[in-house]
């Protein structure tokens, strides 16, 4: 059983799953070449449009690498023509620092989610000490702070912390 607002959320994701669904049969109707591309195969097309729709919650970095992984096999995936993305040696660096910097951020929020016993919105359970919890939260913040290797990466750390403190 589901309480009002679950029970609206449940539903909104049933209609995009719907709609999702819909759009794959449009596509294989109209565009088989196009399905194939975008549903039949493991490419890095596909996770590209999976992708587009979580930069809101995941950011660009995700978006970014499945970039980079279509410039990579873009001979592969059946092109004739060069990519249109001409990604210098450079950039190719700068997204995999990127991508690692994105990879630890994320395995942080990950423990410390688990460790306020929180959700991505930072939520407490009604039963939980919230004041334990924000005591928790704040020295958590401090000892990522202290950690820090510098001042840039404090003030972004503190910049990008998901809870308020």
């Amino acid at each position: 059983n589901f309480d009002p607002h679950d029970k609206e959320v449940a539903l909104f994701e049933k209609e995009r799953a719907d709609a999702s669904k819909a759009y794959e049969i449009a596509t294989y109707l109209n565009n088989r070449d196009t399905y194939v591309a975008l549903w039949k195969t493991d490419q890095p097309v596909r996770e590209f449009f999976k992708r587009i729709g979580d930069t809101w919650d995941d950011g660009m970095v995700p978006l970014e690498m499945c970039l980079l992984k279509i410039c990579e096999t873009w001979g592969q995936l059946g092109f004739s023509d060069p990519c249109p993305l001409d990604l210098s040696i450079r950039d190719v660096e700068t997204f995999n620092q990127r991508s690692i910097k994105y990879k630890q951020w994320y395995g942080i929020q990950d423990f410390a989610k688990k460790y306020l016993d929180t959700d991505d919105d930072g939520w407490i359970a009604p039963q939980m000490d919230f004041d334990e919890k924000r005591l928790q939260n704040k020295a958590l913040l401090d000892l990522l702070i202290e950690r820090a290797q510098s001042k840039e990466e404090a003030r972004e750390t503190r910049r990008m912390w998901p809870f308020p403190t």
